[in-house]
């Protein structure tokens, strides 16, 4: 190998030969081909080292060059004058001197990467005749090269290897038991068989604790209906990790092998053994057919899923990365990870067969597996237990990427500058968790943490060794047989649906949605819709995507978590969840008479979730007081059935849950009207009005008190930063002007002449972001100069609206603040949008159109919008039963606010 071919190789050069000298000596040479072998474990070994130390060698290169010691006339030539003194060894030393914990990682980690090499090429030599026959090899057949697969490490740097023949054939050894994917093999086989699909099995040499396994290869299909098969197997093998819990089958443990989607990797069978899911309001943990990874929305995102990921392409997260490497400008940087070609896709005569377009294989599939475990409960769980001791499950204790950031971090130079520093920075970042001091030493080795579970037994084990004793309340053996008898119609019917809501969101028409809600796509209607009629159709829509479980009645959801969209049952809130919705409802039955069970099963979900928690049965859900997300959030929507109804039994069950909201007005967090307390401050502005109580106007002043100790002075404005956005932010929905609403309803109820200070400095903060050119205020969320947001939660429209209110109710505190130029200018900017939706949608905007034209008059321009955005409602609503992308229910981000919109008129409500 040259020594410039591999990054700072001179460092390592000394290590690596020790290792391949080793190994050459104590290996016997008879099977394997001298040469690439050799070569490819040192580029393996130079791997490893390379991540434990280039962090420091990057800063002392850098401290080279900036002493006049690196000679050249660029920065390639100064690189590679640094690896010239690289192989001084006085120069080595004093790196040694200056970084003991890298000396001393290094030592280590050459001791670990001789350990695994001598392990595996012993049992290769060993096991070689008879992975000859096993394997149908012929006879004097030898191997031609060793490599790793770029696989993470576990277990004191073990990982998975391929082992090439000199006759181009591949298998892989696996340093740990295949018991798992000879068992998943063999049940996918029976299934697949007793359903009509034909089987499809590869070969697997179980060893006692390792193995060797053929290499599966990628195989186009043959004909469409090879791909339709395929698409149906897909969901059988849903099915199949939906009942018995298999996680991580992301687009790299999925190869498509023509009409079959083969697992390569079965670890976690019996990862995800909980309960099956029963609607609550805590949505959080929600196990679904998603959890396995196979489709985006749960466990993995669309450029992961092992059924639509695995595109070549750079992923959309930031990661740490090398940047300008080989040459004296080397530093490490952040970039999207660049994600390579998968072998999971399908193909058809070249072409790559859409995963958007089976969606009835797919849910067909799922259909034909889950009835076929129904049929066979018994079976399978005898199945499992004939050979529970032979089978474990991977226990995943965080996120690989955690502990990846975490190893990597861990190399910095500060770290390495003792001998502990390493380890007790690894130590403090896995906490004072029950397996901190396993995933500590793990990672110390380089590894990613690597556990398991027993199927008879509670314990967590590292290795074949229990490192925790009683870890889980109930062996998988007991959750199993659980599940078996927990399956039924009605769950599979939810999970199918969730499939269904799964391609809605995520399959190509999402696009196509927003292209027709585009204003150069409105065809000029008769508005025929914007009214109850229109109100009516979009109650019918909800019906039919909604899940029915006993007297509760709920829909699905997609929210951003962790930067991607999960998809999960919609929760108890307002924002997009049960109480929104019941207001829509309720509002939809007043107007029409119908609807009165959906109204029902609605608010009883809501009257149970307060009573539980008034009693002391249960908690919230958050500690959130927002008037949209939070439990301020349920009392406004109890605020608002009041309004629909003048019903005596909502202003009591108001009363009851503003009470449960003041519990947690002291720890609020956010500040902000969605979730913290200048939500709560409305609400209990209007649980007064409601009911003429003045401890809710005390325990408003109380609330808006936690605002002023939080306020941060700017010149002559004042602003508070929300917790969410990290930074003020011109926004009704986290920023200033929610504040404003808040000061502005307590001034109107209490006059104070702080309070109409304070409006006047939140107005005049904002107005620093304003400008003319652009009829809007800044986003500060965005880029400096990006000022295209308009919507009511963010930008223009929001800030306008919550002037128009605040003027509103203040009419001669805020008598000279004049709105109605920068709103006909907002109106002349504003565009048709590609979301319906009330917060940031055309309806939002919609409805503070028309609250502009009560406080303004009629205008032109405020007129011509109106009409824009009518068309696009129209529009809409028309074309309800073709929209194929995302569909959110809930009312400030889906249909029900969308519904509501359709005949409301009181935009200020």
């Amino acid at each position: 190998m040259e020594s410039n071919s591999q990054t700072f190789y001179p460092f390592y050069e000394g290590r690596i030969s020790r290792v391949t000298g080793v190994l050459k000596k104590e290996c016997p040479g008879g099977n394997l081909q001298e040469g690439r072998i050799w070569e490819s474990i040192a580029v393996s070994l130079h791997e490893v080292f390379h991540r434990a130390s280039v962090r420091c060698l990057i800063v002392e290169l850098h401290v080279c060059k900036a002493a006049g010691l690196l000679s050249g006339e660029n920065s390639r030539e100064k690189y590679l004058c640094y690896c010239s003194l690289l192989k001084d060894e006085q120069y080595v030393g004093t790196i040694y001197g200056k970084y003991p914990g890298l000396h001393r990682y290094l030592k280590e980690l050459e001791e670990i990467q001789l350990c695994f090499w001598r392990e595996l090429l012993g049992r290769l030599v060993n096991d070689w005749d008879q992975i000859k026959a096993y394997f149908q090899m012929e006879p004097d057949t030898r191997i031609r090269d060793i490599r790793r697969s770029g696989s993470d490490f576990h277990c004191r740097g073990r990982s998975v290897v391929i082992v090439e023949t000199d006759r181009n054939k591949e298998i892989l050894y696996k340093p740990h038991s295949l018991e798992n994917e000879i068992f998943l093999q063999g049940l996918l086989a029976d299934i697949h068989t007793d359903l009509g699909m034909g089987a499809f099995r590869y070969l697997e040499l179980e060893r006692g604790g390792y193995g060797w396994v053929e290499k599966v290869v990628w195989q186009e299909c043959a004909s469409l209906e090879e791909v339709s098969a395929f698409y149906k197997r897909a969901g059988v093998l849903m099915a199949v990790a939906y009942v018995l819990g298999i996680g991580d089958l992301h687009y790299e443990n999925i190869i498509a092998h023509g009409g079959f989607p083969v697992v390569v990797d079965a670890e976690t069978l019996f990862q995800h053994m909980g309960t099956l899911y029963r609607w609550t309001e805590r949505t959080r943990d929600f196990y679904s057919v998603l959890s396995s990874g196979l489709l985006p929305g749960g466990a993995a995102d669309l450029d992961t899923a092992g059924v639509t990921g695995g595109v070549e392409g750079a992923l959309s997260g930031r990661m740490p990365v090398i940047l300008n490497d080989k040459t004296s400008e080397i530093c490490v940087g952040y970039g999207r990870s660049h994600m390579s070609q998968g072998k999971n896709y399908v193909r058809y005569l070249g072409k790559r067969m859409p995963w958007e377009d089976y969606g009835q294989e797919v849910a067909e599939g799922f259909r034909l597996g889950y009835g076929w475990f129904g049929r066979n409960r018994e079976e399978v769980f005898q199945r499992v237990r004939a050979c529970k001791d032979r089978l474990r499950s991977r226990y995943v204790s965080g996120n690989s990427q955690f502990f990846g950031l975490g190893i990597f971090a861990s190399v910095h130079g500060t770290l390495m500058e003792s001998e502990k520093g390493r380890y007790e920075y690894l130590r403090k970042l896995c906490g004072n968790r029950r397996l901190g001091a396993w995933e500590a030493q793990a990672m110390a080795w380089g590894d990613i943490p690597c556990f398991s579970r027993r199927l008879d037994d509670g314990d967590v084990y590292c290795g074949q060794e229990a490192v925790v004793w009683g870890f889980f309340q109930e062996t998988i053996e007991e959750q199993l047989r659980a599940r078996m008898q927990q399956l039924s119609e009605e769950d599979c019917k939810l999970q199918e649906q969730v499939i269904a809501f799964t391609y809605r969101l995520f399959g190509t028409g999402a696009e196509k949605k927003k292209e027709k809600t585009g204003m150069d796509a409105v065809c000029p209607p008769d508005r025929s819709l914007v009214g109850l009629a229109g109100a009516e159709k979009i109650g019918m829509y909800m019906l039919r995507h909604a899940i029915r479980e006993g007297e509760k009645i709920f829909w699905l959801g997609a929210d951003g978590e962790e930067g991607r969209l999960k998809v999960k049952p919609v929760d108890i809130y307002f924002y997009g969840g049960i109480a929104g919705i019941a207001v829509f409802f309720r509002k939809l039955y007043r107007a029409s008479g119908r609807y009165g069970d959906i109204c029902g099963a609605l608010e009883g979900m809501l009257f149970s979730y307060t009573d539980r928690i008034s009693s002391g049965e249960g908690c919230p859900v958050t500690e959130d007081t927002g008037m949209y997300c939070g439990e301020g959030s349920v009392a406004y929507a109890y605020q608002l059935l009041y309004e629909i109804t003048r019903e005596s039994r909502y202003r009591r069950y108001a009363c009851i849950h503003v009470k449960i909201m003041c519990r947690y007005i002291s720890r609020d967090r956010h500040l902000d009207l969605t979730y913290g307390n200048a939500g709560a401050v409305l609400v209990l502005c209007q649980q007064y009005r409601d009911t003429g109580d003045e401890a809710y106007l005390r325990e408003a002043q109380n609330a808006l008190s936690y605002l002023e100790n939080r306020r941060l002075e700017s010149g002559q404005g004042v602003t508070w930063i929300e917790k969410a956005e990290g930074s003020p932010v011109c926004s009704l929905a986290h920023g200033n002007s929610g504040m404003l609403l808040a000061y502005a309803r307590m001034e109107s109820l209490v006059h104070n002449g702080l309070w109409g200070k304070r409006m006047r400095q939140i107005m005049a903060y904002e107005d620093q972001y304003y400008r003319e050119e652009y009829g809007n205020w800044a986003d500060l969320r965005r880029e400096k100069g990006q000022w295209e947001t308009y919507a009511w939660c963010n930008g223009g429209m929001g800030v306008v609206y919550a002037r128009l209110l605040a003027k509103k109710w203040n009419p001669e505190e805020l008598a000279d603040v004049d709105i109605g130029g920068r709103s006909e200018v907002l109106a002349r900017k504003l565009a048709v949008r590609g979301d319906m939706c009330l917060c940031h949608g055309n309806m939002g905007n919609l409805l503070i159109l028309r609250e502009m034209m009560r406080g303004l008059g009629e205008r032109e321009n405020l007129m011509r919008q109106i009409g824009r955005l009518e068309d696009a409602l129209e529009s809409f609503v028309r074309d309800l039963d073709e929209e194929k992308g995302r569909v959110d229910f809930g009312f400030m981000n889906g249909m029900a606010g969308v519904g509501f919109g359709c005949f409301e008129r009181n935009a200020h409500r």
